[in-house]
């Protein structure tokens, strides 16, 4: 029994000693990690996850173009780059982050917004219309099938055609 307390004593040395060493190279080390979140947190998630209202294609084909109408590429500068809606802003959006504030206003200006992004599915551009109709901007919508459906059902684009499209 002796033995064992004196191996149980060693081993609560060596964890103390070897916590003490790290929290004080993490705070010499240039760039260490933070030991306490700040408060309040940093990060911006939406605290509502309220969805924007579907457009079909063909509907979206009879906006585009239109006064007041604005389209509005969810997805990376990159992919906005390669390709995207003739006339479409590109306002990247992160499920983490909100849409910033002087991204929102001016967006104000237009009388219906249209969001896409790539997938068929559209969750980042039906998050991000709910996410602008929170906001207060009104008749937000999000494009139904995507960058993909858009040139499948005819609508204007510059650069390449999206990925998928046969």
């Amino acid at each position: 029994m002796r033995e064992s307390g004196k191996i149980i004593v060693q081993i609560a040395v060596v964890v103390a000693l070897s916590s003490a060493l790290a929290l004080v190279i993490n705070e010499v080390r240039k760039g260490g990690l933070p030991l306490v979140m700040p408060f309040p947190p940093e990060y911006r998630c939406s605290d509502q996850t309220t969805e924007g209202l579907v457009i079909p294609a063909k509907e979206a084909l009879r906006q585009h173009g239109r006064e007041g109408t604005a389209l509005v590429d969810a997805r990376a500068k990159e992919s906005y780059e390669k390709g995207h809606i003739k006339g479409a802003i590109n306002l990247p959006y992160s499920f983490l982050d909100a849409v910033p504030q002087e991204a929102v206003e001016p967006l104000r200006k237009a009388k219906r917004i249209i969001v896409y992004c790539n997938s068929e599915g559209a969750e980042r551009s039906r998050l991000m219309a709910g996410e602008l109709s929170v906001a207060g901007l009104r008749d937000v919508w999000y494009l139904q099938g995507g960058f993909l459906g858009w040139v499948k059902a005819g609508g204007p684009y510059t650069g390449q055609k999206p990925e998928g499209y046969e």
